[in-house]
């Protein structure tokens, strides 16, 4: 029978009181700053089982991994809380860029504004998907400025890219199915078959990957394909469904922007950038939650 509380019988015990001896369920458990303390003396509460937080941020954050997110919940991500702001100055920054396109004698500019912008995004879809990981479920705010930070965020972002591209080139050429045949109009079912194929795997090890260098950023991890593989196998259906998710949004933005652009030639420009950011603001989001439920797992794939 599991240990009950010195002050509640009916609950388990998780914690013992390092002065008094007493065990402690949750509700007998103080949170200071940063340490757990026993409500009968204050002095400090350990937890009883291995692996259970021995701190605040670390309780807290276990309440967050534990905690159910909806669907629902992940479509909202974008404009929550001080995120909408953030979501908003982005979507105006892109405007101001396609606006200033339009007119002369902004072309130096247009190179600085545009340039910054990708790596300011670049910098914070990954922090997205770090944040989100850890159990925040709010937009971060921007990362610092500085460009070779941000430069090794596209490049981290490129690295994800092109492990994606392995199957989809792989499987093509066991199927002899060639980039000149295919600009001749020379590509059979098998090809086209292959080619879906490759795509789907592709996506799978876009995500993984991605979350990877993200979070466990470490020289070259992005193509260690064996740690993917081993992640695939622990992610299974979650991550087939976020995969078709994230499909189906881009499918479903791009069906929108295009509507967008033809009936509202005027702000369509302003409302396409919102959709494109909020895609991206969400897809990363949705990153970060497919790592979060499957966080201990995860660490013993890629740190041991």
């Amino acid at each position: 029978m599991a240990d009950r509380c010195a002050s509640h019988a009916e609950s388990p015990a998780t914690h013992r009181c390092d002065g008094c001896g007493e065990l402690l369920c949750d509700d007998c458990v103080d949170e200071g700053h940063r340490l757990l303390f026993c409500k009968l003396c204050g002095e400090m509460a350990v937890p009883l089982v291995v692996g259970q937080a021995t701190n605040v941020p670390e309780r807290q954050r276990q309440k967050v991994l534990s905690a159910s997110y909806s669907l629902a919940d992940a479509l909202g991500y974008p404009l929550r809380g001080s995120g909408a702001w953030l979501f908003g100055t982005y979507v105006g920054l892109v405007a101001l860029v396609g606006g200033l396109s339009l007119l002369p004698g902004f072309g130096l500019a247009l190179i600085f504004l545009s340039v910054a912008l990708m790596l300011m995004l670049a910098g914070l879809l990954l922090s997205i998907i770090r944040s989100t990981a850890n159990g925040n479920n709010e937009i971060p705010s921007w990362p610092d400025w500085d460009f070779y930070e941000r430069l090794r965020d596209v490049l981290q972002l490129m690295s994800a890219f092109l492990v994606a591209l392995v199957p989809v080139v792989g499987l093509l050429y066991l199927a002899d199915c060639g980039i000149l045949s295919f600009a001749r109009g020379e590509w059979t079912l098998l090809c086209w078959l292959t080619f879906g194929v490759g795509l789907a795997i592709g996506a799978l090890l876009w995500v993984v990957a991605l979350g990877s260098v993200a979070l466990y950023d470490t020289p070259l991890s992005a193509f260690r394909l064996d740690l993917h593989l081993g992640a695939i196998g622990v992610f299974r259906g979650s991550l087939v469904k976020v995969v078709a998710f994230l499909v189906l949004l881009t499918l479903a933005s791009d069906l929108l922007e295009t509507v967008v652009l033809l009936g509202l030639p005027v702000v369509g420009s302003l409302v396409a950038s919102a959709i494109d950011t909020y895609t991206l603001f969400t897809g990363a989001h949705l990153i970060g939650v497919l790592f979060r439920q499957h966080a201990d797992e995860i660490d013993r794939v890629y740190i041991g």
